[in-house]
């Protein structure tokens, strides 16, 4: 049954498999349980044995992070100058491009970022051929196991170490030394800055033991099981002095290209880790020691899990499953593409359908209360379209009145103008008719107001507005706002006279100007005269011309 919040870590070594169950507890990892399985030493398909031992630990379900083997994995340090434009993402693609035309096939990747030189962006690229991941999902796959994450074993021991690499300054030295071939990871407080992996492990010793004693390779592998570390870690061995002054000359080659690509002082490795299975053979941490010119150490931080045999032979396995805690920015992973998206759909599904569940929920609560909100609308709509149908009628019946209105206005407007005017007429006519001369050589045919003498401005009744908005264009409505009929300013005067030099009418006008009432009057220009109609107009004589007058009151 798969345990909640712990993630297994399984170290597939080709004479041993080691598991770590370790659960994370406010950030810090936390071992809860530690196995492992001594593979036979020849003539066994490993990956036959690994299957029935999983499932005698039940497993389950329980997410597992697998570890690919150093020896089939490149890690490269890249450093991008500070006027690099480019992202990490497009640094590292570029990378990738070179190694898979030099591999002929496409490589799997990841990387993280680390701490480099100020000005400087840093990164750890690793990569590895699908070669060597594919036997891995094999096996997962016919053991039923539930895969979360494949990682680099040297991104794994930086995992390992983490507590070890924060408190340095000076970068520290982890090497796991396996049954094949030993992994070394070189890292700080600034980050994963190295990893490499050469062969030379456990079976380097087990063949010098067997050469050395003259035994068979499997007892030889028996004895050298059988020697394990003391409190003597400086006393010698001198059946594996060879060995060990091999292994140390490959580690020196490891840190040489350590040197050769961080070149500053404080970048010079101050202490050595030993981890893995072969580290605690009686003498070996001792004998490295002789030949290094830092500290040598066996590893032993095992968060919550001290009482252990042997705590180094485990680094690796707890790595692992401590890496599978982190978060994926934090994390190499060499998981092909198509599985990190299903890994991390798998993950992601309880939210999504959380998710889905909550927008149902949504969708449900919004349907039913638009339905209610469209209902109270709808019915607050009904009673402003009722109350609006009583004010469109009210306006309806204020717009009839001041339709009746303005007609009786209007057609009162001439009876208020001669009621207002009709005195200042009976003078002017009467002034008039004394200055006419007495032998009918002039008369006077016609006395109208302006308005009605000019075509187009007589008496027309108003019309009915379609829209109350409408602004008033009826010629007839009383300017004045209080209803009280206009003054007429202007009188025209229409004539004949037998005097062709118009004496008597200029008399008239002259006459017409000292009333006090008269503001001007003069003749009416010829382009404004109206002509009579044909059957009004008089037989003219000779000698008889037509005048017109006009006339301005005060």
């Amino acid at each position: 049954m798969a345990q909640r919040g712990v993630i297994i870590g399984l170290d597939i070594g080709r004479y041993a498999v080691k598991a770590a169950w370790v659960e994370s507890r406010s950030g810090r990892p936390v071992i809860r349980r530690l196995e492992q399985l001594r593979l036979p030493y020849e003539g066994t398909d490993p990956f036959a044995v690994i299957g029935p031992w999983l499932a005698s630990l039940h497993i389950g379900r329980t997410p597992c992070v697998l570890g690919i083997p150093g020896t089939d994995v490149i890690c490269q340090p890249l450093t991008l100058p500070p006027a690099d434009p480019r992202t990490a993402e497009q640094a590292v693609d570029i990378e990738v491009i070179r190694f898979n035309e030099m591999a002929s096939e496409t490589m799997l990747y990841g990387f993280i970022p680390f701490e480099g030189t100020p000005g400087q962006r840093a990164l750890q690229l690793c990569m590895a051929r699908p070669a060597a991941v594919e036997p891995l999902l094999s096996f997962t796959k016919d053991a039923g196991l539930n895969l979360v994450d494949l990682i680099p074993m040297p991104a794994a021991l930086h995992a390992a170490g983490a507590s070890s690499f924060r408190e340095s300054e000076q970068p520290v030295i982890l090497a796991d030394v396996g049954d094949t071939s030993t992994v070394v990871t070189i890292a700080s407080r600034r980050g994963f800055l190295f990893g490499r992996a050469f062969a030379g492990g456990g079976r380097l010793f087990t063949e010098a033991l067997a050469r050395l004693n003259r035994i068979p390779p499997a007892q030889a592998d028996s004895l050298k099981t059988s020697r394990s570390e003391t409190t003597e870690t400086n006393t010698p061995a001198p059946d594996l002095t060879g060995a060990i002054d091999i292994w140390v000359a490959e580690l020196q080659s490891c840190v040489a290209v350590f040197d050769s690509l961080f070149t500053a002082r404080d970048m010079r490795p101050g202490r050595l880790l030993l981890a893995g299975g072969s580290a605690s053979l009686t003498g070996f941490a001792g004998q490295v020691a002789t030949r290094m010119p830092f500290p040598v150490e066996l590893f032993r931080d095992l968060p919550g899990y001290p009482a252990t045999d042997q705590p180094e032979s485990f680094a690796a396995a707890v790595g692992l499953a401590w890496t599978g805690h982190l978060p994926p920015e934090q994390r190499i992973s060499l998981l092909p593409r198509t599985m990190r998206d299903e890994q991390v759909f798998r993950r992601q599904k309880p939210y999504w359908l959380a998710a889905a569940a909550m927008a149902g929920l949504i969708l449900v609560a919004t349907v039913i209360g638009g339905y209610r909100d469209i209902r109270r609308k709808q019915a607050m709509l009904g009673t402003q379209r009722a109350g609006l149908a009583r004010r469109q009628q009210l306006a309806g019946r204020i717009e009839g009145v001041k339709f009746r209105n303005d007609q009786l206005r209007a057609m009162a407007a001439p009876v208020g103008t001669m009621l207002t005017t009709g005195a200042r007429f009976q003078l002017l006519i009467t002034h008039i008719t004394g200055l006419l001369p007495a032998d009918g050589s002039d008369w006077i045919r016609l006395i109208a107001d302006a308005d009605s003498y000019f075509p187009g401005r007589g008496f027309t009744p108003p019309r009915r507005r379609k829209n109350p908005d409408e602004p008033d264009v009826n010629p007839l409505r009383p300017a004045a706002s209080d209803g009280i009929p206009s003054m007429v300013q202007t009188l025209i005067i229409e004539g004949y006279t037998r005097r062709l030099d118009f004496s008597t009418v200029r008399n008239l006008i002259v006459s017409l100007k000292t009333l006090d009432f008269v503001e001007s009057a003069d003749l009416l220009g010829d382009d404004r005269v109206v002509l009579p109609p044909e059957a009004t107009r008089p037989a003219l004589r000779p000698g008889v011309q037509r005048f017109v007058l006009e006339v301005k009151l005060r």
